[in-house]
């Protein structure tokens, strides 16, 4: 796995998620939920995905794809939390109510949620991703 290119494509993908965002929400229009916290991390997937494909002109076994998602969710944790800091800086008031044993509690209920959906979707954007190279490969697009 790449950590840098991972990292990178999460990151340009957080930041552009948050510029839209702000720029919807100063138009009047909100389209911020919960669910956009998923994209960077599939975004990730899908250029590693993209690499995997490029470097063993194979797709992954289930258990490489598997070990993708499990090796990815710290970063992605990580990154994510860092994201939830910055954020803060911009707007105070999203973590106003949390202190103490409740952003701890809120933390640790973020980080499990984020386990159990992030993981098996990697994976699967990971696999796909790398089967969609193969075949452009194969046309002779890429």
């Amino acid at each position: 796995m790449n950590y840098k290119r991972f990292s990178l494509y999460m990151i340009v993908t957080t930041f552009a998620i948050f510029a839209v965002v702000l720029a919807l929400e100063a138009m009047g229009i909100s389209i911020g939920n919960a669910s956009m916290s998923m994209l960077p991390g599939c975004a990730g997937a899908m250029a590693e995905g993209q690499g995997f494909a490029k470097q063993h002109a194979r797709r992954p076994a289930p258990k490489e794809a598997w070990s993708f998602g499990l090796r990815a969710f710290p970063l992605v944790l990580a990154l994510q939390f860092c994201a939830a800091l910055v954020f803060a800086m911009f707007a105070p008031g999203l973590f106003a109510g949390l202190s103490g044993p409740d952003l701890a509690l809120a933390a640790g209920l973020s980080a499990v949620i984020l386990f159990v959906l992030m993981v098996p979707i990697m994976r699967a954007v990971f696999a796909m991703s790398a089967k969609s190279t193969l075949r452009a490969m194969e046309r002779g697009k890429t």
